[in-house]
């Protein structure tokens, strides 16, 4: 069985990791979705494929 998973929320598509692009790959379809979750210090789960948390993303 062939089954299409949506990589970080249709990636390309979407804004990587997003509300927008996990709601858009339901829409279409595709039933399984694809992130990553890392913990902050204080043990607050973050979507992000990044292990540390840049300024980039703070902006």
């Amino acid at each position: 069985m062939v089954r299409i998973i949506g990589h970080r929320g249709a990636r390309g598509l979407y804004p990587e990791n997003s509300l927008l692009g996990f709601m858009n790959v339901l829409k279409s379809g595709i039933e399984i979705i694809e992130l990553d979750i890392v913990f902050s210090k204080d043990s607050i789960p973050i979507i992000t494929h990044d292990q540390d948390i840049s300024p980039f993303f703070l902006s």
